[in-house]
């Protein structure tokens, strides 16, 4: 299972703030943690060299189910360029209430501002609420700890040669496929490897 690189830390977050650059960037991350402190309730975790993160929830990526792991639910990191701010628009209710917080920009995944007189605090405080209160990402079904279908479940999409020669024997749902292994599988006339790991990725136990 392939995990996001950026991991908790246990540095010091406070050091860390006072040694950002320039002096209004510290001064800025320094106001910036204690709103998101007031607001969360929780104490700041270092993620990775630069990522001030407030609690943190499990992702699952709907494009690849192999992709999971940790991340903060809302943060921040003081970078030279600009303050990074996380989470702000991940969920519907706050990518609605964006377009109020002031003067920014955005990145894929996080919004820019150059300076906390650029934005409405307020307005950001509500923002680091509604971010905070983000849950667990679902796993999608066809993950490793999904794995099981039910049996009268159709057959998971494979290649045409695959689904004919398993319908020649009698399998037309994953059900029939149970006393079935791998190896069986692969003595069928146009049953390959793909098709096998298709059906593996699909959730069906072989």
């Amino acid at each position: 299972m392939a995990e996001a690189k950026t991991q908790p830390t246990k540095e010091d977050v406070n050091k860390f703030l006072g040694a950002a650059v320039p002096m209004k960037r510290r001064e800025d991350g320094i106001a910036l943690d204690e709103i998101f402190q007031e607001v969360t309730g929780v104490k700041p975790i270092l993620w990775g060299p630069s990522i001030v993160g407030y609690g943190q929830y499990q992702f699952a990526s709907p494009r690849n189910p192999r992709t999971r792991g940790i991340w903060p639910k809302t943060g921040f990191s003081p970078r030279k360029a600009s303050l990074s701010l996380y989470g702000l628009k991940d969920l519907p209710a706050g990518a609605a209430l964006l377009p109020k917080l002031g003067t920014y920009t955005e990145g894929a995944g996080c919004v820019y501002v150059k300076k906390l007189e650029d934005i409405d605090l307020e307005v950001l405080r509500e923002l680091i609420s509604i971010a905070f209160s983000r849950g667990d990402d679902p796993v999608p079904i066809s993950s490793a700890t999904s794995r099981s279908r039910a049996d009268n479940d159709e057959l998971p999409k494979t290649s045409e040669p695959a689904k004919r020669a398993m319908a020649e024997v009698g399998i037309h749902t994953v059900g029939d496929l149970k006393g079935w292994t791998a190896e069986q599988l692969l003595e069928l006339h146009g049953v390959g490897p793909k098709a096998i790991r298709m059906l593996r990725e699909a959730g069906v136990e072989i």
